[in-house]
């Protein structure tokens, strides 16, 4: 690691080693070693137990971090600095030299999940690798992401790095930036600002720099003030117009995936600061987290949870076994799977991959059996869109692969997909019929396709005129949902050709309900999102529910026609 990533000062000088941690292995009955304190007791009583050797053994854990040199080093760095005022000055310079220095001697973290939740912040070398990453993005002026799994120490990180320039350099202002008032700031250590006063709390009075916890005009809601430096650092919500005025050194937004507008708020992350860093967990595809974090142009760091040394295998097994894991929690909590990660996903039953292939269904299937066969009639199904944009899908049915016969008599193919929204009516209906299909069914949805488009005809009225008489159904949107929903759950009835349908795929695996920002939950009686999966997911939807759905309204009588190839008759 070069030494001129470990500091803002481009001056700074090369420090002494700082005590890190050793990582013990129970295998064969070694023992391990922990600290027993009383619930709650403060790091000042840890540095002492760790200073009397009054450590206990532990032979049952298989993995544990001991830090003991750590917490050694600090009580003997505490006790000279309580000595000499010349000892505190070259531990001041050292801190400003090396942000690890800073970290690893002088800073704690606070774990509410731990019997004494106060946790000397001993930094492993992927955190090191972050945080003086992170510095570099300060130093150069330059845009970052971090995608990462759950429980990593990414946010203290950043949190420490907010702080250490704050603290140690003129004049800078760090902006904190989440979606929730309570998420930036509500004083305690879950929020943001929460965490920057609990390490603030517990560095040695010499080393605050002025500043007072609660003091008025130095530490308020949503403010933090360094006043010995005139830094400051100031909290932001992502929504609204908050987020859009002000300067800063740095502008660090957390779980950016999970926030609404996204696209909005990145285009005007520009005017808020040089540098911003964007972190968080995955939240399906439908957000700019996503479309940043699959740009090659974007600086990244990826922090998988198999970077943990604390986590492997075993861990993982362990971990996944738990009952509140689905597969779309796993995926956004550990996996950094952003095709299986999105929250409140529409149909949570669509799997992208088995575990077992043998004994499990995957909705998303290659091979010659899933391309369109020219034996067998299509069903073609459409969301008309008269100012959006309309969606076809194109479908065959026909006997599932014999491994499933005994769960489904038929399984229908979603074989190939088309979107624009800049076509006529007079265009769709002439793509219909180059097509080379012979239609079953042409589908749509009967409560827009009598819509009047500004001539003051409907769709189907003016499919008509092109001889393509489209069917459907008056009918509520849940209950199409039910009926796909029904079809993903039966082994075998449902598939998805992966090479031609890959908008069809994406619209399943992202196509959601809208989260209320105070609860993060879905409102009772919400309506998936209209977003740009929605179009795709209403054709599935009316195909599904005309050709298979429990619950019958009107049609238009129908009859079966054949389009002849009037161009090249060329496949979706």
């Amino acid at each position: 690691m070069k030494e001129s990533l470990l500091s803002l000062d481009p001056n700074a000088r090369k420090t002494p080693p700082h005590a890190s941690f050793q990582l013990k292995k129970a295998k064969g009955g070694e023992q391990t070693y922990r600290l027993e304190l009383p619930k709650d007791a403060p790091p000042q009583t840890l540095q002492k137990k760790a200073r009397k050797g009054e450590l206990l053994r532990d032979s049952d854990l298989r993995y544990q971090v001991d830090l003991r040199d750590n917490l050694v080093y600090r009580a003997k760095i505490k006790a000279n600095c309580d000595q000499s005022d010349q000892y505190k000055q070259a531990q001041l310079r050292f801190c400003k030299d090396s942000i690890l220095y800073f970290v690893n001697t002088f800073c704690w973290t606070y774990d509410p999940r731990l019997e004494n939740p106060h946790v000397p912040f001993v930094t492993y070398p992927f955190q090191d690798d972050m945080i003086t990453w992170s510095l570099w993005l300060i130093q150069n002026k330059e845009t970052g992401l971090i995608e990462k799994s759950r429980d990593m120490g990414a946010t203290w990180c950043m949190e420490a790095v907010g702080l250490y320039m704050c603290l140690f350099f003129t004049g800078k202002v760090d902006y904190q930036l989440s979606l929730r008032e309570n998420d930036v700031d509500s004083r305690s250590e879950d929020s943001l600002m929460g965490k920057i006063r609990y390490m603030l709390r517990n560095l040695p009075d010499w080393m605050q720099c002025g500043w007072r916890e609660r003091e008025q005009g130095v530490d308020n809601k949503m403010y933090i003030q360094i006043p010995g430096q005139g830094s400051s650092i100031t909290g932001q919500l992502t929504g609204g117009t908050s987020a859009r005025g002000g300067r800063s050194s740095r502008a660090f937004y957390d779980e950016f995936a999970f926030i609404e507008d996204s696209d909005k708020v990145r285009k005007a992350a520009g005017s808020l600061s040089p540098a911003c860093l964007f972190l968080s967990t995955p939240n399906g595809m439908n957000n700019a987290f996503y479309t940043m974090a699959s740009s090659p142009f974007v600086r990244k760091q990826t922090l998988h949870w198999t970077l943990h040394p604390l986590k492997n295998k075993e861990w993982m097994k362990k971990e996944r076994s738990k009952v509140q894991y689905t597969d779309e929690i796993w995926a956004q909590e550990h996996d950094i799977d952003y095709t299986m990660s999105t929250s409140e996903r529409v149909y949570q039953q669509f799997k992208s991959f088995v575990a077992d292939e043998e004994y499990d269904w995957m909705h998303i299937q290659e091979g010659e059996y899933f391309e369109y066969d020219p034996n067998l009639d299509v069903y073609c199904s459409g969301d008309l869109g008269i100012s959006d944009a309309s969606s076809w899908v194109f479908a065959q049915i026909k006997p599932p692969p014999p491994r499933w016969a005994n769960y489904t008599k038929e399984m229908i193919v979603i074989f190939a997909e088309f979107e624009r929204s800049d076509w006529t009516i007079d265009n769709w209906a002439k793509f219909l019929k180059e097509t080379g299909y012979t239609y079953r069914e042409i589908i749509g949805d009967y409560r827009t396709g009598n819509q009047r488009t500004p001539t003051g005809k409907t769709w189907i009225q003016y499919l008509a005129q092109h001889g393509i008489n489209m069917v459907g159904k008056y009918n509520t949107e849940f209950a199409p949902i039910l009926e796909v929903k029904r079809k993903l759950e039966t082994p075998g009835a449902f598939a998805i050709n992966k090479e031609k349908c890959p908008a069809t795929i994406q619209a399943f695996q992202n196509w959601s309900y809208k989260i209320n920002k105070e609860t993060g939950i879905v409102p009772p009686g919400a309506k998936p999102r209209h977003d740009k999966y929605s179009h795709n997911q209403k054709a599935v939807a009316y195909l599904i529910d005309y050709i298979y759905g429990r619950v019958k309204h009107e049609t238009v009588a129908r009859e079966k026609w054949d389009f002849k190839v009037v161009s090249t008759g060329r496949y979706i």
